[in-house]
């Protein structure tokens, strides 16, 4: 499903799923996706209405190949709107020539084909079975080839051999006594995991993108040496681990959450233990029902226990068991099994932490002690509204929930600090010029920190709401106290290193980012910061490494780094050439290596198929530029004046280039200096957050060509993503291409060699 109406002419794969089986629908989406395939698939929850119906029968119409997720999940639900989508796709093969492929369904767990409660004409192909939904590049290659060729009627991808998890013996032990208070790390983790990019958002000022996944094609780049500071493959800590997403075992499906919020608990009380390194929900996520043996999962996350287990929920008993398995010998050390009512359940997660702590010779401290066996909340209606909350993923939703639960318990600390960045986040979406929304934000926030001044994620809540609202001297100091007492967290480390950076620390920044990455190397935005930081610094060696570790020679990402490096483009273009139907992707990659003309010509194309009303503020600069460049500058100038009418009063970087566009120099550049000095204002550094460069780009537009040049060489200075290859290809540069001045600086080898 899609928010989008992609025109019947572009080649798409419809992902069909009930709404328990999201994760894995997520899991072959993005698989697709990162192999070039354009996947409709939307994980908002169902919202109804004749619209959104049409929306997804236009879909369903429109797309090349149909994939229903087939699992326990869709045998136990005899009604749900993905059995709608089903008939609707199987009236689609009515209407198709024979030799037409149509129907691919996929099965992500041990679900039979006899007795499969399903279309008949779903019995008529064959079935692709993908244990854990974890798609196989086998897989990713035939859907492949079924989009871009004709083949057979019925024919599908092959099926994918069932790989059993190696089973291990599960020992019941009697269950401790019933406790009766919750220990209080439940919250953090829970609330991390939602939340997360709320910090990051307002911490990262130098622009940060995620690499963009593998592709098929080699680049060209040669590999290069790694830099000898670059981290080398850590050794595996003797107390790190990683706690395995729980399975659900309840009767009823819906719990899902209730065992999510079990597991991230017992994965936030081993997080505070300071002796112990414990690798990210994010890392884990990805081996959700993995039919990897332990031992492969503990190598890829560099940890030498793995802990996984399962969580069955009938009425108000809850049953939980957990098993250790050293991963470095495949050795299974214990298993546990508790038996309680749903109010102890946090005793549970405090005796399977405190268990593991002594396994793996962790010595707690009396405060550690004393975290576990303290109760957030003794409330349990307000625990489960919290939980659902945190499953909500929504902010709209999120808000309600949480304002629910705090009514319910007003000592539920933790609720109050989720509730807090859920309230400045909404301030910030909805521009709320009344100032209500963030007078609640600070009083919710100032809540958790009265009930819960101390709780190392009571300090990491802090400091990622003080990031969003521009106090970043308050930020600071909440790290630096969470650093204190989670001396091991990979999360508390890439928060220092921006801190560092925004002091321009860099060297010690950097020394953070490293950290984090050893730390936890497949966690969510920290090989991502590394290697943007890497490139910041030009440090494109370590950089390329790093990139070819993660994705192989191949690898987009790895071509991404040769341009910035050295200024190839083959490798981005080998892409370019084999994901033609990709238009959005291609638009992105085209821009950055100079290719203006092709770029505008993929514009057009979107635009033409009907997938695009109106592009974003940057993109419809970007091609105002882009005409300019081309020498279409009547065009351009008309497209500036019309953007300016339609954003009238703003101020911005994009208003002033469109000013310089059209002509008011003058307004260009006032237009700019107002917007320095109210990003000034809030804290925001210029140089380090790419705003410096936006103010070259005006002075340049403006025919101010010596002043760009002079900005630029200063910038060059500093750490940016911002480089003498991009200002050599980008149109935003069109002014000075050639200009003698602008030339030598480029030419010049210091300004592409290392900063550090």
């Amino acid at each position: 499903m899609s928010d989008s109406l992609p025109a019947a002419s572009r080649r798409a794969v419809f992902v069909s799923y009930a709404r328990e089986d999201t994760a894995s629908a997520q899991r072959i989406a993005e698989a697709l996706r990162s192999h070039g395939v354009e996947v409709w698939f939307d994980q908002a929850e169902l919202r109804g209405g004749d619209a959104w119906d049409q929306k997804i029968r236009k879909q369903i119409n429109d797309c090349t190949l149909f994939l229903p997720i087939i699992s326990q999940h869709t045998q136990e639900r005899g009604k749900g709107y993905f059995r709608l989508e089903w008939k609707l796709a199987v009236e689609q093969t009515h209407l198709m020539a024979e030799g037409i492929a149509f129907l691919a369904p996929v099965v992500v767990d041990d679900t039979a084909e006899s007795g499969a409660i399903v279309p008949p004409e779903f019995m008529r192909v064959q079935w692709t079975r993908l244990p854990g939904a974890l798609p196989t590049p086998q897989f990713v290659d035939q859907i492949k080839h079924l989009l871009n060729a004709s083949v057979p009627a019925g024919v599908t991808a092959p099926p994918m051999p069932m790989r059993p998890a190696p089973a291990a013996p599960v020992v019941s032990v009697p269950a401790p006594a019933a406790k009766s208070l919750f220990p209080t790390a439940i919250v953090a983790a829970l609330g991390t995991a939602v939340l997360a990019f709320v910090g990051y958002v307002a911490f990262r000022l130098v622009t940060k993108e995620k690499p963009a996944p593998a592709v098929a094609e080699k680049s060209t780049a040669e590999a290069k040496p790694v830099a000898p500071t670059a981290p080398a493959a850590p050794k595996v800590d003797p107390k790190s681990i990683a706690v395995l997403p729980f399975a659900n075992r309840s009767p009823n499906k819906e719990d899902e959450f209730f065992t999510d919020g079990i597991h991230d608990d017992i994965l936030t009380n081993l997080s505070n233990l300071r002796e112990l390194r414990v690798v990210s929900r994010t890392s884990v996520e990805q081996y959700r029902g993995t039919n990897k043996t332990l031992k492969q999962v503990g190598a890829e996350l560099g940890v030498a226990y793995v802990l996984e287990g399962g969580v069955q929920r009938v009425g108000n008993k809850v049953h939980v068991t957990g098993q250790l398995i050293d991963a470095r010998t495949d050795t299974h050390l214990w298993a546990k099994s508790f038996d309680k009512d749903v109010s102890d359940v946090f005793a549970i997660q405090a005796e399977l932490a405190t268990a593991i702590a002594n396994e793996l010779q962790a010595v707690l401290s009396p405060q550690e002690k004393a975290r576990l066996d303290r109760a957030p909340t003794t409330n349990a209606a307000a625990y489960e509204l919290y939980l659902k909350a945190i499953a909500a993923r929504n902010w709209e939703q999120t808000r309600p929930l949480l304002e629910s639960a705090v009514q319910l318990d007003p000592k539920f600390a933790h609720a109050w600090g989720v509730l807090g960045r859920t309230l400045a986040e909404l301030d910030v979406r909805r521009h709320d010029s009344t100032g209500a929304l963030q007078e609640k934000a600070q009083r919710a926030v100032d809540t958790m920190e009265r009930l819960a001044p101390d709780e190392p994620d009571t300090l990491l809540q802090l400091a990622r709401y003080y990031s969003r609202i521009r106090d970043i001297a308050r930020s600071e100091a909440y790290v630096a106290r969470a650093a204190k007492v989670l001396p091991g967290s990979a999360e508390v480390a890439l928060l220092l290193g921006d801190v560092e950076e925004l002091h321009h620390r860099f060297n010690e920044a950097l020394a953070q980012y490293r950290k984090a990455y050893e730390l936890d190397r497949q966690g969510e935005d920290i090989r991502p910061t590394l290697v943007a930081w890497l490139e910041a610094l030009r440090r494109y060696d370590e950089a390329e490494q790093i990139q070819r570790e993660n994705f192989g020679a191949g690898g987009l990402g790895v071509a991404e780094v040769a341009f910035r490096a050295r200024g190839e483009t083959s490798g981005i273009e080998a892409w370019l050439a084999a994901n033609p139907q990709d238009l959005e992707s291609q638009a992105y990659r085209l821009w950055p290596i100079g290719k203006t003309a092709e770029y505008l010509h993929v514009q057009d194309q979107r635009r033409q198929q009907g997938g695009i009303e109106t592009f974003s503020n940057n993109e419809e600069t970007q091609i105002i530029i882009a005409r300019m460049a081309i020498g279409d500058t009547e065009r351009a100038k008309a497209d500036a004046v019309k953007f300016l009418a339609d954003h009238k009063g703003a101020i911005g970087r994009l208003n002033a280039l469109n000013f310089a566009i059209a002509g008011d120099k003058q307004a260009a550049l006032d237009t700019m200096g107002k917007y320095m000095a109210d990003a000034k204002s809030r804290g925001v550094d210029l140089d380090l957050s790419n705003f410096s460069f936006g103010y070259a780009s005006v002075l340049a537009w403006a025919g101010e060509k010596d002043k760009a040049v002079a900005e630029l060489a200063r910038l060059l200075k500093l750490p940016s993503n911002t480089n003498v290859h991009a200002l050599r290809h980008q149109a935003w540069w069109h002014p000075l291409q050639g200009y003698p001045a602008f030339e030598a600086l480029l030419a010049d080898p210091k300004n592409n060699a290392p900063l550090l």
